[in-house]
């Protein structure tokens, strides 16, 4: 009885008694997560789950039915686009092997305003995809940078994040703009003459 008082008394004289306790085995389990991510950085692992954070941003918009104000935006025109380096980026996504991820976003057979529309809804799933990839990577550097890594690695992991997210974000809606035109001028052609 008397230890229990005598607990009770040194707990509220420090003054801790109100705190919920963390067992040693959830601070050292915390600690170790910590470790990994900060020692076991992989920068290309943490893109491809990216790639899957934003799949399922894409998806939890779509649930939502906000899907529809992340389909006609443009952050950057053409000629930013271009000085850049988005659309050599752009070629060299195609003729390598990355071009492999997403075979939806290529053209082919005859030119049709159908075809064009979908592959327009290909590249817009593609680039809210890519774009909340972005937000979720950026948002993880930021925790990182919290947890003490060096300036050199969050300023390489937000270029790694700018090229392999936002470039292609701005490629995908300069590849929309081009197909915009293309239907308009298909429109045109087809027009029956009145």
């Amino acid at each position: 009885m008397d230890n229990k008082a005598s607990n009770i008394h040194s707990s509220h004289s420090v003054g801790t008694s109100w705190m919920p306790t963390v067992s040693l085995q959830q601070k050292t389990r915390k600690i170790k997560v910590k470790d990994f991510l900060l020692n076991n950085f992989n920068p290309i692992l943490l893109v491809f789950a990216s790639y899957t954070l934003g799949v399922l941003g894409t998806g939890i918009t779509k649930v939502f039915g906000l899907y529809d104000k992340f389909e006609n935006h443009n952050y950057i025109g053409n000629q930013l686009t271009k000085r850049i380096g988005v659309l050599k980026f752009g070629w060299l996504i195609r003729n390598s092997f990355m071009g492999i991820f997403n075979p939806k976003l290529k053209f082919t057979g005859k030119l049709n305003n159908e075809k064009l529309i979908q592959l327009k809804k290909d590249m817009t799933f593609a680039e809210n995809n890519h774009l909340f990839g972005f937000l979720f990577f950026q948002g993880f550097i930021f925790v990182l940078a919290f947890w003490g890594i060096e300036i050199w690695q969050i300023l390489l992991y937000t270029i790694i994040n700018i090229v392999f997210n936002l470039y292609l974000v701005f490629l995908q809606q300069f590849n929309k703009r081009r197909i915009d035109r293309i239907i308009e001028i298909h429109k045109r052609r087809i027009k029956p003459k009145g």
